[in-house]
């Protein structure tokens, strides 16, 4: 964003005060929680060495709240802040947990986290949720201009109208347009690929000089772009796009958590799974599991498990085809299971036999990948690490968003993979089965018969 330092230090100030106030908030759910369980004189015992904490519980605090981004200017709505406070606050909890039986004499109750944590939820969702409204109601709406070809000036129009958390008014602009924007009332300037280089850059430099924000949708290119170094042939400098195969450090690191995390999981959902299959099974007598080949690094093939979610045999007379929303191919509940990504469960399996990591670009199919590399530029890319199970296009994409931006969003996981992006990723997949609307329709990962 092109802010000014005023601005820029001011939005820091403010998120910094926002930080103390909720940190506040989460130590007095915590006296509260005492208050509750011992009373108004809680003993000596239980509460002096909780006080003692009191400084690494801040800190714990603050923390969360500034990685998982609880700030009102970051939340897009009320389940947006939920979702991100049971999970801060949840963290918060295990963390101190694991600090206090640290100290064998620390005597604090199991029962106060329980306690701490519905109190906090509760305060934190009603003040944060005022706060909220609040903004959303004084924030002046600004322009957007949207600049590009109207092919790419639409769905970037459509979700803007579609957020009014940002406070913006979408307006597409032609690509061959001539363009003034005022100094006096900066907006936001919005750059959609197939914008000419030699017009792109003569838009950014209007931007940047009127005083606008300046926000450029990439590309494939851009994305390789993004983390490039820096070399220089003599007094030249050049841009070095490193690969998009992760290192051998990475690889084990995220092996490791697959086989950790991935057995967690299964265990875990052992039992709906088998009331699944048994669902699946009593319905049409067919199999539980479907199986289709997939594709993962490299291109290599193997066999994806889910469950069946169709009719048998749904693609004898159509081939390989994308589900749509309202497939008449589809169980009667089959809608729901996809909805809720019950569906991929059993791609637990496929992770801990390593054809498959918890996270990364969702496995194609071979017979739709070959049509996809035809139709959209740098398909392959994301072809150089592992599928996923979940993946940066599944918490950030829609249902109806087109192939082009996933591959985008898969892209730029690749360049910023780390252990806490998967971490935040597996964490925001909660999020996005949460939202219907993020389950429904075409999906862009073809699920064909299952």
């Amino acid at each position: 964003m092109n802010k000014t330092k005023h601005e820029k230090s001011d939005g820091s100030f403010r998120r910094l005060l926002e930080s103390l106030v909720d940190t506040v908030l989460i130590l007095l759910g915590y006296y509260l929680a005492f208050q509750l369980r011992y009373g108004f004189n809680p003993a000596s015992r239980n509460l002096e060495p909780f006080e003692a904490l009191l400084p690494l519980i801040a800190l714990l605090a603050m923390g969360l709240l500034f990685f998982n981004r609880l700030y009102i200017e970051e939340l897009t709505g009320r389940l947006e802040l939920g979702f991100r406070l049971v999970l801060s606050l949840g963290l918060l909890g295990i963390l101190t947990m694991a600090a206090a039986f640290a100290d064998r004499g620390f005597a604090f109750p199991r029962s106060i986290f329980a306690l701490a944590f519905l109190i906090q939820t509760g305060i934190l969702y009603v003040w944060k949720s005022f706060r909220m409204h609040r903004l959303w109601e004084q924030r002046p709406v600004r322009t957007a201009l949207v600049l590009g070809p109207p092919e790419e000036t639409a769905p970037v129009s459509e979700r803007i109208q579609a957020s009014p958390h940002l406070g913006l008014r979408a307006q597409a602009v032609p690509s061959d347009s001539d363009v003034q924007l005022s100094i006096d009332s900066p907006g936001v300037l919005i750059l959609c690929p197939g914008l000419a280089q030699e017009s792109r850059s003569r838009y950014m430099e209007i931007g940047l000089t009127s005083g606008w924000e300046v926000f450029v949708v990439p590309d494939y290119r851009d994305i390789l772009l993004n983390s490039a170094g820096v070399r220089y042939l003599e007094d030249k400098p050049v841009l070095y796009i490193r690969g998009l195969t992760l290192s051998l450090e990475q690889q084990f690191l995220k092996r490791a958590m697959d086989l950790v995390l991935g057995t967690l999981l299964l265990l875990a959902a052992l039992l709906p799974m088998a009331l699944m299959a048994l669902r699946i099974r009593l319905h049409d007598g067919g199999p539980a599991l479907f199986r289709q080949e997939r594709l993962s690094r490299y291109g290599k093939r193997f066999i994806l498990l889910k469950f069946r979610t169709m009719v048998q045999d749904a693609e004898k007379e159509t081939g390989p085809v994308l589900a749509e929303e309202s497939d008449g191919r589809l169980l009667p509940f089959g809608a729901r299971m996809r909805e809720r990504r019950l569906d991929e469960l059993p791609q637990l399996i496929n992770v801990l036999k390593g054809e498959m990591s918890l996270v990364g670009p969702r496995p194609e199919r071979p017979e739709l990948a070959e049509m996809l590399e035809e139709n959209i530029e740098g398909f392959t890319a994301r072809l150089m690490v592992k599928a996923g199970l979940t993946g940066l296009a599944q918490i950030q994409g829609r249902y109806d968003t087109r192939p082009e931006d996933k591959l985008n969003l898969d892209l730029m996981y690749i360049r910023r993979y780390s252990p806490l992006l998967d971490l935040w990723i597996l964490a925001g997949t909660i999020r996005t089965v949460l939202k219907k609307e993020q389950g429904r329709g075409v999906r862009t990962e073809s699920t064909g018969g299952d």
